[in-house]
């Protein structure tokens, strides 16, 4: 599959009816890249996975915003048995539906997530992965980065829900971790 989508372009959709968690460890920390629906994955077993400082990069998860038990099953009993977990690349709508400003004080952080912004010249929709580090200070005021049009270059309006307002002005600043950076990148 891997030499199907490198060598021949070929790509294959998401399989929505399947979870799967790829893991990396390096000493106390944990990488796992998330793919599918949260509505089918093993909460237990992923809890099993994490460890030490996890980071979820979330980037090919699917979410149903209804059916938030697994998930919730999930970060209920990492947040137990880890130092911490940090969100990487959660997708557009997934702060809103499955992280409270709550879960953002007991172990929780969220390193980037897609924001949806608007073209008001041009009318387009663009989605922006916002780094949490870089632009705390304008989050916690709850304001979105400001962001610029890739057609037409003017000012963009980002979309923020009141509910991901709540989520973004109660972002915790992270610690500096040279190691957990450079393993990453």
């Amino acid at each position: 599959l891997g030499y199907m989508r490198r060598e021949l372009g070929y790509e294959l959709p998401d399989d929505l009816t399947r979870f799967r968690a790829f893991r990396r460890t390096r000493g106390a920390y944990t990488y796992l890249r998330l793919a599918g629906s949260t509505t089918t994955m093993a909460p237990d077993r992923l809890a099993n996975a994490t460890s030490g400082t996890t980071v979820l990069d979330l980037t090919r998860v699917r979410f149903d915003a209804s059916q938030t038990r697994p998930w919730l099953t999930y970060l209920e009993a990492a947040r137990t048995k880890v130092k911490s977990v940090q969100l990487m690349s959660a997708p557009l709508g997934f702060l809103e539906a499955l992280v409270t400003p709550a879960d953002l004080h007991d172990r929780v952080s969220v390193r980037s997530f897609a924001l949806s912004y608007n073209c008001a010249r041009c009318e387009t929709d663009t989605i922006e992965m916002i780094d949490v580090a870089s632009n705390l200070e304008q989050l916690v005021e709850g304001t979105a980065p400001a962001s610029r049009c890739p057609s037409c270059q003017s000012l963009l309006v980002a979309t923020l829900s009141p509910e991901l307002v709540g989520v973004i002005r109660s972002l915790p600043a992270r610690e500096r971790d040279p190691v957990l950076d450079n393993m990453l990148e």
